[in-house]
């Protein structure tokens, strides 16, 4: 049986949320790849977390960026990224 750890780079959440993001908005973990845990880490995976103030999650990896505010469209409510992400 493989233990599961908390993904240390998204505090187990499954979402990152930097500076560049706009506000209410974050992108999937691209270490934990939206899960919240990983095979390796130093605190025990108990369930995937929620993130405060987040209602939308970006979908293009950070390419938004690039192409500006209007290409927010490519983006799922934080519902539905819990539903089809699974832990």
């Amino acid at each position: 049986m493989s233990k599961k750890f908390q993904c240390m780079y998204c505090g187990g959440t499954g979402l990152y949320k930097g500076f560049a993001e706009p506000e209410g908005h974050a992108v999937i973990c691209n270490r934990c790849h939206g899960k919240g845990h990983m095979d390796f880490g130093k605190v025990a995976f108990t369930g995937r977390k929620t993130k405060q103030g987040i209602q939308w999650v970006l979908l293009d990896g950070g390419l938004w960026m690039m192409r500006g505010p209007e290409s927010y469209t490519n983006k799922i409510s934080v519902s539905e990224f819990r539903e089809k992400v699974s832990e």
